[in-house]
């Protein structure tokens, strides 16, 4: 080893002689520990590569994986390695045009034309395959959807594809394009939210699924009257404020995001669509996440197969007679797929059916869920990464245990294989011992074939899409039908009633929903348990949630709103109803949101509010975010006002906005948006601004395009982001007839800074000659 150490020490730079050399083998644990956390720490549990059991992720290949979707039939053995070629491929890039955005026909102009010459010689890393142009996906309507066969990592890395990569990154901050997977667009495409509809997406974030609900839901100018609802729920306090983050681009007044466990949501009110996006083991995206192949084990869909039947169970139950629910996930395993959506018609009997899709999305090739499947034997399988094998020692369930999940009762067996099934496999829920069945539980084996011949389970009329059919990730969904027949619970019934929001959702029928009650449900209610008042603090955590509510500004501050309301000359029965925000300090808030009724309505239901049932009760929805933000707290002593306008909802203040908003020519709104800063002596048409006095106003032109500015004693600034900045100039060029140029790069003023914020137009007037 001493002559080891010395090589390392002569091959090294005279520069680099304080570099800590390569740890040796015979380094101590401690230093060798140390040494590898010197280096830019890893973001994940992977193992390092001096572990022993360290599997590269360039080695894509996992024989477990294998063996189980071999047996499980999932394709046909003819094409099941050609599905594992394609899993090693990296996944293409796909993204959506919005179908309310401004620059929808240009970008799709754009991507026929200029964009489409970037790859005329480009060639995939190792330079084996060409890189097409992007294309359409066949089966989205409108020809919104596009694919290009690049990944994600080749358009960061190539030159050549900069000018794209920039176009996309500047899209989707604009909400103009949405980068999403290719079959995640499915599920939100069958759910057929209209306009009007109230709808639940139970498992969240990121929210590129969520977005594209927003877009069928509303369309921009949506008044805030309009009885359209979006709950975005999500169980990680941090994923909750990603959705903000993202959704806060379509600036709709109609979305609520909420913190709750999805299997334990507060059933307050009943929703026209509800979206089950459970949690699952992710095999289906491998192409974009390779380290799931070292990772990967059979023991994981057992695992998570219970939190998937209580989300979907608690969905069908919030979803209001004659509703549509869409279950999806991002697996192959049919026990995360077909045996949980088994398990809910087993369970809710006719009360749901599921809805035969085969005509819709033409283009698509889909595959039909399967019937039978088999249960591994996780006792035979070595332990995977982060998964307890606990099967040795466990105790005989009791007799709920037994038969949870669909009231039968099944003979006891022990678990002996047959002819008909491999060694390792269960077939049947008999053939598991006893010790076993705690964790193999009944609703993971496939229908008998009593169920199958009865008609209730076509679980062929589920959607499975495999990889290597229209090169895309692994996918599986199912669309579950309400019969209109079926009572709400009595809660539910008043608290849409006594709304006054939304319209009686059913008449009483023969079946009751509310009594098919789970055991899950039977272990723990919801109505005791499920919403204790939660006591984790910090920044982003829950006391935000429950100390600081969103409370209406009249409420909480009247002077403040009739400030405001006098000011921009607002409406002002619409601003006592709709103007919300967060706090419980009338002199100390500083953002103003604005939500429709309907949120409104909603939000009486939150933790933290004065409504005494539910604050005696310690239940209600747990909202991290509501609306969109259309005010905010300046500190500016010049104006009478000490709120200003805000990019964001920019749309919402000019159809209720009677003052401070004028109507400028498009050359005039130009000259601006180039300059950033105009100086009165040298403003030309924008002289008039002045007259409205210190303080934050609109300009309007064409009828889409709004710039908020903020008008000081000798100066008219833009306060908007670089990027709506650039964006805007693009429009307002196509409206004067030029073509506009969305693979532009910045102008020099835009390059590294955005424009002119609040604080800069306030040193920008500190300037002699503008005070």
């Amino acid at each position: 080893m001493p002559s080891q150490t010395k090589l390392v020490s002569e091959q090294a730079e005279p520069a680099k002689s304080q570099v800590r050399p390569p740890p040796a083998v015979d380094l101590p644990t401690k230093r060798r520990r140390r040494f590898s956390n010197s280096n830019k720490p890893r973001r994940d549990n992977r193992k390092s590569r001096f572990d022993p059991d360290y599997t590269s992720e360039d080695d894509r290949n996992n024989e477990a994986f294998n063996d189980y979707y071999r047996a499980q039939k999932i394709v046909g053995e003819d094409e099941f390695d050609s599905m594992l070629e394609t899993f090693a491929e990296p996944l293409p890039t796909s993204f959506r045009i919005t179908a309310q955005g401004a620059f929808r026909k240009d970008i799709a102009s754009a991507l026929k034309g200029d964009i489409s010459k970037l790859f005329k010689n480009v060639a995939s890393s190792d330079k084996s395959t060409k890189i097409k142009p992007p294309r359409t996906l066949l089966w989205y309507p409108e020809e919104l959807a596009w694919t290009v066969s690049a990944p994600r990592q080749l358009l960061r890395r190539n030159n050549a594809l900069a000018p794209f990569h920039r176009f996309l990154v500047r899209m989707h901050a604009l909400g103009s394009v949405n980068r999403q997977e290719a079959v995640s667009m499915i599920p939100p495409l069958l759910l057929n939210a209209e306009p009007g509809h109230a709808v639940l997406d139970m498992c969240a974030a990121p929210g590129s699924k969520t977005a594209q609900i927003l877009e069928h839901l509303s369309q921009r100018g949506t008044p805030l009257s309009d009885p359209g609802l979006v709950i975005a729920n999500d169980a990680d306090i941090k994923r909750c404020w990603m959705l903000v983050h993202q959704l806060k681009r379509f600036a709709s007044p109609h979305l609520v995001v909420t913190h709750h466990d999805a299997q334990h949501f507060p059933k307050f009110m009943a929703f026209d669509r509800v979206l089950c996006d459970v949690p699952c083991t992710g095999d289906g995206t491998l192409r974009k996440a390779p380290d799931i192949w070292r990772r990967w084990s059979p023991e994981m869909g057992i695992g998570i197969h219970r939190l998937q039947r209580q989300i979907l169970n608690r969905g069908i139950e919030l979803l209001k007679p004659g509703g549509t629910l869409v279950y999806s996930t991002c697996s192959m395993n049919p026990l995360e797929n077909e045996a949980v959506v088994a398990h809910a018609l087993r369970t809710f009997g006719t009360d749901i059916q599921l809805v035969d899709c085969s005509d819709r999305l033409s283009g698509l090739i889909r595959r039909p869920g399967l019937t039978s499947w088999l249960v591994k034997d996780t006792s035979r399988v070595p332990r995977a990464q982060g998964v307890t094998n606990d099967s040795e020692g466990e105790k005989p369930p009791t007799q709920e245990e037994e038969h949870e999940g669909d009231g039968k009762r099944t003979e006891e067996g022990e678990g002996h294989s047959t002819e008909s099934e491999p060694s390792g496999w269960f077939s049947s829920y008999e053939k598991v011992p006893l010790r076993r069945r705690k964790k193999i539980v009944n609703s993971l084996f496939p229908p008998s074939a009593e169920e199958l011949s009865s008609g209730h389970f076509p679980l062929d009329r589920c959607m499975r899409l495999v990889p290597h059919d229209q090169d895309t990730g692994a996918f599986f969904v199912a669309v579950l039908f309400k019969s209109p027949l079926v009572r709400l619970t009595r809660r539910q019934r008043r608290n849409v009633e006594g709304g006054g929001e939304n319209e009686q959702l059913s008449k009483k029928g023969p079946s009751d929903a509310s009594e098919n009650k789970t055991s899950e449900d039977s272990k723990r209610s919801v109505e005791e348990k499920g919403f204790q008042m939660p006591r984790k603090t910090g920044r982003g955590g829950t006391r935000l949630i429950t100390d600081d509510p969103l409370v209406n500004v009249n409420d909480l501050c009247p002077k403040t709103l009739q400030n405001i309301v006098s000011f921009f000359g607002l409406d002002p029965y619409i601003m006592e109803h709709c103007l919300m925000t967060r706090g419980s300090d009338g002199t100390t808030f500083k953002r103003v949101v604005a939500v429709s009724r309907t949120v409104r309505t909603v939000l009486r239901h939150s933790l933290g509010t004065r409504d005494k049932e539910v604050m005696e009760n310690k239940r209600g929805l747990r909202v991290v975010n509501a609306g969109v933000r259309v005010l905010e707290r300046t500190d500016r002593r010049d104006t009478t006002c000490h709120f200003r306008l805000i990019q964001e909802g920019a749309h919402i203040m000019r159809a209720i906005m009677k003052h401070r908003c004028a109507t400028l020519e498009i050359p005039d709104v130009l000259k601006l948006l180039n300059e950033n800063v105009i100086r009165r002596e040298s403003a030309g048409n924008l002289e008039s601004l002045f007259s409205f006095g210190s303080g934050s106003a609109m300009l309007c032109c064409g009828e889409r395009e709004e710039v908020i500015v903020w008008i000081g004693k000798q100066v008219v600034s833009a306060v908007m982001p670089k990027e709506v900045v650039l964006a805007m100039q693009s429009q307002l060029r196509r409206l004067l007839g030029e073509e506009p140029d969305l693979l532009a790069s910045e102008p020099a003023h835009l390059e590294n800074e955005p424009a002119k914020s609040e604080e800069e137009v306030k040193e920008e007037e500190k300037k002699p000659g503008n005070s």
